[in-house]
């Protein structure tokens, strides 16, 4: 059945409203015991797919990041990992649906449901029994029916300029469809498949919660191990859905530049002990420029130490040596 004006049928587009494009312009609609309409659901959501978001959107973005950054919100970017099912049972003309901003037409993870995964971590991943449904944590921080939540969960849009289209075709197969529709047949090898096709998103999304930053904080972290082990839409058992958080709160960011500290030390001390005479001319200078901070100092003294002040002292005129004896943060004889 025809389901398209036919002064529309050859209208094609690159960069049209998917959103809009995916409710309006299916060509036919499947009717039932019919071949009619049969892969044209496939062909509207391949169409879908090929198009790009207005170049205006960048400027909503870059806009809506501002406005995070300037109100003290908490800011983090998930990248999916493989495809994301968000609103799959959404009614529409596909019977399949796709969660997407109004306005632009782009993937969106809704903050009801990063906060539904951030409340499912807690209950279900975290050992502290506060955190459990019904526990103080978790009331405080996901409010109840007579107090609001300590922080507020924004939807997450796509990140644009991703590498990868925002949104890609899929297709889940049903082998017995009289079975699992409830009629009293059993389903047996000779059924006939019915593929289904359906939408997904791909690429980054920048998630943004606000409130008091030490429960920003708590709510980030439950959210980045609820989207990394349980997964957030549709489909989570077959493996869609898994993103990852790049969010470290702060005794994470201290441990790991910490450990970076450690790493450069370590390093810069190696390459003290590697000095001699005849290559120091070299590899002090190259060594200075590509250390910074405690590192370029711990190396410095280590340096004199290994060339011996005498000798560096001897040379004094000479740039690297004024250079190390700067960076060590020791007088040089005159």
């Amino acid at each position: 059945m025809n389901a398209r004006r036919n002064a529309l049928n050859g209208l094609t587009s690159t960069t049209a409203h998917a959103g809009l494009w995916l409710d309006r312009y299916l060509r036919a609609q499947t009717v039932a015991g019919t071949e009619d309409g049969v892969g044209a659901k496939a062909a509207l959501i391949e169409e879908a797919c090929g198009m790009s978001p207005s170049p205006d959107y960048a400027v909503a973005f870059a806009r809506r990041k501002r406005i995070f950054d300037e109100s003290g919100a908490h800011v983090a970017v998930a990248r999916a990992r493989d495809r994301v099912v968000i609103g799959l049972g959404a009614g529409g003309v596909l019977e399949t649906g796709i969660h997407l901003e109004h306005t632009w037409g782009v993937p969106v993870l809704p903050g009801s449901a990063l906060k539904g995964i951030a409340a499912a971590a807690a209950h279900r991943l975290a050992e502290d029994a506060s955190w459990h449904r019904g526990g103080d944590s978790f009331r405080h921080l996901f409010g109840t029916t007579d107090d609001r939540a300590a922080v507020i969960f924004h939807d997450a849009w796509a990140v644009p300029g991703a590498p990868r289209p925002m949104l890609e075709p899929d297709v889940m197969t049903v082998h017995h469809a009289a079975y699992y529709g409830g009629k009293d047949v059993p389903p047996a090898d000779t059924d006939s498949p019915t593929p289904i096709a359906f939408v997904t998103t791909t690429g980054s999304f920048l998630v943004a919660v606000e409130g008091d930053p030490d429960w920003c904080d708590a709510a980030l972290l439950l959210l980045r191990q609820g989207l990394a082990e349980l997964g957030i839409g549709a489909k989570t058992t077959s493996g869609y859905g898994r993103l990852g958080l790049d969010y470290q709160s702060a005794e994470e960011r201290r441990a790991e530049a910490e450990r970076r500290e450690h790493v450069e030390a370590t390093r810069a001390r190696e390459a003290a002990e590697r000095l001699k005479p005849n290559n120091a001319a070299h590899q002090v200078a190259q060594e200075l420029r590509s250390l910074s901070g405690a590192a370029r100092t711990l190396y410095a003294r280590a340096a004199i130490k290994k060339l011996t002040r005498g000798w560096l002292e001897q040379r004094r005129e000479m740039p690297w040596v004024r250079e190390l004896f700067e960076a060590a943060g020791e007088p040089i004889a005159k």
